[in-house]
């Protein structure tokens, strides 16, 4: 890459927790209900690392050995890239984005990290596409992505105090701001014509330069199939807004799906899948698909809980202000019933990559 310009002036103050929270925040298509926690105290503040739906891609070499950022005048990094994904300096090819992201999918796949990071959070929306990525080490080390669709606005204005043209990403001209804190800042590029991406990099020398070789590692013109420990049938006249799946520190995995909003009498429903260590247990109150379950409210809310094996589902189903309490409860239990484990929650290789039935 060229020599870079001296760094600029720092944020206002603000403008990088807007622009952080806008990268974390999963854009779903509407509120995530404000439910009761799976987790008891205990695990709240547990570390989670996401796994992304292609989860082959990131796990097929194991704990992928990085390269070291160690200090201030170290050589530039060398991309590492696992199986199947391209690295730097290989010429991309078109891209083009799509009128929606289709959250049964992912095209993130970054094929180089800065030393120890690993994925923490990951998650597909109709609307974009994002991950956090960290050092599980305690080294204050963070890399946040976010994709938009064609004409989606980011909040990383090239007319921002601090704003100044950055490295090329693959030929394409990108903007950087100073001031993410620890040395950091955000690169902001076009992943696809008229398609803008936004990335965060603090904790590491060089912020910039690292920032560009993530960027041009992430090649998000493929999509890949997301895997599930869990199938289930699609509800009823409501379309798939969102999924995610997380890896929690102390062993095994969380995963999500959001659907919604609907017109019927059922607005969304959201359905968890968590290893039952990390979860509330209920008593039993009612059979659903054959099996013990917990049915209560909350709010505007029906909760289905039960437990298959090692793991506990959670199914929240929310009523439309003029739905009937009756049909959403109807509803929410043919839901609930349909699901069935896929593989073994500890094995992501083990689980279904078609999750919809």
């Amino acid at each position: 890459m060229t020599d870079l310009p001296p760094p600029s002036r720092d944020l206002p103050p603000g403008a990088h927790t807007a622009l952080r929270s806008r990268v974390l925040a999963a854009t779903y298509e509407e509120e995530a209900p404000r439910r009761r926690r799976l987790l008891p105290l205990a695990a709240a503040a547990a570390v989670l690392v996401v796994v992304f739906g292609a989860i082959g891609v990131l796990r097929s070499t194991g704990e992928r050995p990085m390269p070291t950022v160690s200090g201030p005048g170290t050589p530039a990094p060398t991309a590492v890239a696992p199986t199947g994904v391209a690295t730097t300096g290989v010429p991309p090819t078109t891209v083009v984005a799509p009128a929606a992201f289709e959250p049964l999918f992912t095209r993130l796949a970054p094929g180089w990290l800065p030393d120890g990071a690993t994925v923490e959070s990951h998650g597909v929306s109709r609307r974009s596409e994002g991950f956090r990525a960290a050092d599980r080490s305690g080294v204050e080390v963070e890399v946040d992505v976010e994709l938009l669709l064609r004409g989606g606005r980011s909040v990383l204005d090239p007319g921002l105090p601090g704003a100044r043209p950055g490295p090329d990403v693959n030929g394409a001209p990108s903007t950087w701001v100073t001031g993410a804190g620890n040395g950091g800042g955000w690169l902001r590029w076009e992943w696809a014509p008229g398609a803008t991406a936004v990335l965060l990099v603090k904790g590491v020398p060089d912020a910039e330069r690292v920032a560009a070789r993530v960027a041009e590692s992430l090649r998000p013109g493929t999509r890949r199939s997301v895997a599930m420990p869990f199938t289930m049938v699609r509800p009823a006249g409501l379309p798939l807004a969102s999924h995610s799946v997380v890896e929690w520190a102390g062993g095994g995995y969380e995963a999500r799906f959001q659907f919604g909003p609907g017109t019927g009498p059922v607005r969304s429903i959201n359905v968890t899948w968590i290893p039952a260590r990390y979860a509330t247990n209920y008593p039993p109150n009612v059979t659903v698909g054959g099996r013990d379950a917990n049915v209560r409210t909350e709010g505007e809310y029906l909760v289905v809980w039960q437990r298959f094996g090692p793991d506990v589902v959670e199914v929240h189903c929310r009523t439309q202000k003029s739905g009937s309490v009756d049909a959403v409860r109807a509803e929410c239990l043919r839901t609930a019933g349909t699901l069935r484990p896929a593989g073994t929650n500890e094995q992501p290789s083990t689980w279904s990559t078609e999750p919809l039935r």
